[in-house]
Formats: structure tokens, sequence, C-alpha cells
């Protein structure tokens, strides 16, 4: 069985996932009767986009303390105690937005450096797939420890690969990698293709040793939080380019998200594998915090409703796991 964690993009809604998956974590340590249990142990294929990045970067850097690794709780704790400083707006704002991006990515640069320590995506304990977008060729780009394009697979450091997959627009400056092949790339946040990377990491895993037939895959895919908040006619229908600017890359986003799970979701049904595939997000007419939104009342907020996540999914999560460790 080739086992696949999936995780959305949000930004600092990540936070969200970090709880959902803390609760993962809780519940591999339980039923494995295993006290040092981490997630990397029973997945073979993580991925992720954006803020995922960040999250499957962390879940699959090697032991690097003497502890493990990364765990869930200290990926909570980064964006707690770092989210202000990564979203931090930029002198003069919003008259410099006019002209550059909402945020510097400095920062965030220097953050990464702490945490992944000059690590490439050759060193990651599991494979993993981290999506973004290259402008300058017009195409998805998939950083893929799998990868059958050597030169897709160069092994770039794993921060400037998270930074190509957090770049949104407008929010981050795009990056651009060394590649001798490409050298005027321009990569962008990973969400304007696929936000919700689960079919992206189900197409990946026909590269994974032992694959024979989607029958032998089980996937959890980790989302967040979305608005059921809508636009009338009435209001859109004088939109100028401004007024589109913000609403369109969530648009996109969203969308992408539910149709990725439709599509996945009709793949495992039909192939009568229903309990092999599990989706976790919420969907909700009450307020959900902007992906930049960093303030206290905006973190209590998205850890309630992490939690509340779990609650309403802890049931189908337990069965999940207790495959995921009978398999493993």
């Amino acid at each position: 069985m080739i086992r696949i964690l999936s995780i959305d993009g949000g930004g600092m809604k990540g936070i969200i996932s970090a709880i959902v998956l803390e609760r993962l974590e809780e519940l591999l340590r339980f039923y494995s009767r295993r006290e040092d249990a981490v997630i990397s142990d029973y997945f073979d294929l993580v991925g992720g986009t954006s803020t995922g990045s960040i999250i499957t970067a962390l879940l699959l850097a090697p032991d690097r303390t003497g502890k493990g690794g990364y765990v869930a709780s200290d990926i909570i704790n980064l964006y707690e105690q770092h989210g202000k400083e990564i979203f931090k707006k930029r002198l003069f704002f919003p008259v410099s937005q006019l002209v550059s991006s909402k945020y510097s990515s400095r920062a965030f640069e220097r953050l990464l450096e702490k945490y992944l320590k000059g690590l490439t995506l050759e060193d990651l304990k599991k494979d993993c797939l981290i999506t973004s977008y290259d402008m300058s060729r017009r195409k998805g780009v998939f950083f893929s420890t799998l990868s059958s394009n050597t030169w897709e697979k160069q092994n770039y450091a794993l921060k400037d690969i998270v930074l190509a997959s957090t770049a949104a627009p407008t929010y981050f400056p795009p990056r651009q990698l060394y590649n001798e092949r490409y050298p005027n790339n321009c990569h962008i946040d990973g969400g304007v293709i696929a936000n919700n990377p689960a079919m992206c990491l189900l197409v990946e895993s026909v590269k994974c040793q032992g694959f024979t037939s989607f029958n032998d895959v089980m996937l959890l895919s980790i989302g967040n939080a979305g608005s059921t908040e809508y636009y009338e006619y009435r209001s859109v229908k004088h939109w100028g380019i401004v007024n589109w600017a913000i609403p369109m890359l969530n648009i996109l986003m969203d969308g992408s998200e539910g149709t990725v799970h439709y599509q996945v979701k009709c793949i495992f049904d039909n192939l009568n594998c229903k309990d092999q595939y599990l989706r976790i997000e919420k969907n909700t007419n009450e307020e959900v915090p902007a992906m930049d939104a960093v303030s206290d009342k905006a973190l209590v907020r998205m850890i309630e409703i992490g939690e509340q996540l779990v609650r309403e999914n802890d049931e189908k999560l337990k069965a999940f796991v207790k495959r995921l460790v009978k398999e493993g």
C-alpha cells in the first residue's frame, strides 16, 4: 500500500492544517503503541502547496535534534510565534503595494534558513512533491524527489523551493531559482494551479516503488478553512482591475480545491476504495481570517477552527489511522 499525505495552501491558515496534523500524530502514537512515532513514519509520499510546502518540508526534515526532527506542535509554534514577522507590511504601505508586493520575503527567508539549515530536496526522509508555477514558461513546476526529468530534479535548497511555492501574487515577490536550462525562470505560488495538490500527488504515486494500481493507494488530504461568502452580480459587474486583484486569487484557489476533491473522490469511489481516501476541510459562513491575518484575534479564531475541524472529523480520522498503522 502506498500512503500519501497532501496539504493545501492557505497562508496563515496553515495553522489549522497543523492542528489536524497534531491530532493525526497523537492517533498514530496511540494505535501504533509507539511514543516516538512521527507522521513521516507512516507515509510514503508527502506533498504540499504554498503554506502546505512549509509543513511538508518540516515534517520530512531529517533528524537534526536527536528528537526525531520536527513534529506537528513545532509547526503550530512556527505560525504562532513568527506569523507577524512573515506578514509584516512594507514601509509606506499601502502606497508601496502599487509598485511592489504587499510583503517582503526577507524575514521569511531568514526564518526558513533557521528551520531548514541548508537542507536540500534530496535530504528529506521520504519522497515529496511541492508545487509552484513558472511564469517564464507558463507552466506548473513540481519539485519532486521522484521526478524523471533530471533538469527538474536539480538539488535545490529546500528553503528556495518553499519560497517559490509560497510566492503568492500581490503578497510576496516571485522567486528565481538557479537553473542552467531555464535561467530566466520566475516562480510564483503553486496555489494558482493546485492549491489542493491531492491529484498531483495521486498521479505522482505511480512513480513510487511498488505501485501497481490506485487500488493500492491511501490518500489523506488536509485542507483548512474557506468562507462560503458569495459575490452578487450587482456588485461584481462594476469591478475594475483593483477590485478583482485579491478576490481573483481567492476564487482561483477555492475553485481548484473543490474540483480536485471531486475528481479524487470519484476515482476512489469508482474503484470501490472509498475508505482509502479522506479529505478534511471546513467551509463555513462564519468568519474565516484572511491568509495574511496575524492579529491575536485572528490566531485565536484559526485555532478554534482547527480544534473544531478535529472534533468534527475525529471518528473518520481514527478509522483512517487504524488502517494506516495496519498497512505500515
